[in-house]
């Protein structure tokens, strides 16, 4: 499939790659598919860009690269919706805050967005009341984990 961008211009990518939101993302629900596409410098972090609007994406990435404690708690309807099974075929992944400012960089943590790796039907799910924040500084607490595992 083709994928018209604004920041990459035309890419392909594999259907496997593509993700279905039936109630699109907060602030952009008419939107809703989405292909993942990664980061050309590399890294932890990926693009979630949208199939239908080139100059609608987000940054993201595994919440689990720079907060291996994380976990995700989700209502029984959202499991349902989502058709899951067993947690292992749930992806998981957090929308970052970028800046130019390494420190700034945030990810969303209290709103996860949870993939079925077999349907590629995903849902953006908000953890209310939860030990998570919508700004958690990434390289704040990646320098936190270095410190501890030096000591």
């Amino acid at each position: 499939m083709i994928v018209e961008t604004q920041r990459f211009g035309n890419i392909e990518v594999e259907s496997e790659a593509v993700v279905h939101i039936p109630s699109g993302l907060p602030g952009f629900v008419a939107r809703k598919e989405f292909a993942v596409v990664a980061h050309p410098g590399g890294g932890p972090f990926n693009w979630l860009q949208s199939t239908e609007e080139p100059g609608l994406a987000f940054v993201i990435a595994d919440p689990l690269y720079f907060c291996p404690d994380y976990r995700v708690s989700i209502s029984r309807a959202e499991v349902e919706d989502l058709d899951l099974e067993d947690e292992k075929e749930a992806q998981v992944w957090v929308v970052c805050g970028m800046s130019s400012d390494p420190e700034e960089i945030t990810a969303n943590l209290a709103a996860p967005i949870v993939v079925n790796r077999t349907s590629r039907m995903g849902k953006q799910v908000l953890m209310q009341n939860g030990p998570y924040g919508m700004r958690y500084p990434i390289v704040k607490h990646m320098r936190s984990l270095a410190g501890e595992a030096n000591q």
